[in-house]
């Protein structure tokens, strides 16, 4: 899954599930039992645990949200709209590095 551009109630962040911080990533698969492959395979396909674990993602790691528990989410003390809350935009990928001008050639006196 690509980098993302998730809107949350007018709020945007970006998401790349392939470079998550090491300890959001541990969180993620302790709380969903999915790894960030496996989690963005699974939000593909509308897995609900993955859906969670993505609003916990956004709303707890990327928001600061610390007062939100994944365990908020999936019981419902947290409501969360999945379709409504959220908008997903692919991120723009970064600009490649500019070719490197090819060195200046020297012309060799003649001998």
């Amino acid at each position: 899954m690509a980098a993302q551009k998730v809107t949350y109630k007018g709020e945007v962040y970006e998401v790349d599930l392939t470079r998550l911080p090491l300890h959001e990533g541990i969180a993620i698969q302790k709380a969903t039992g999915f790894g960030a492959v496996a989690l963005g395979e699974a939000l593909k396909v509308g897995d609900f645990i993955a859906m969670a674990g993505y609003a916990w993602l956004v709303l707890h790691f990327k928001m600061g949200r610390k007062d939100i528990s994944y365990d908020d989410i999936c019981d419902g003390t947290y409501p969360v709209d999945f379709q409504n809350d959220f908008q997903f935009e692919v991120a723009e990928a970064p600009d490649p590095p500019s070719a490197r001008e090819s060195p200046a050639k020297t012309s060799q006196p003649s001998a």
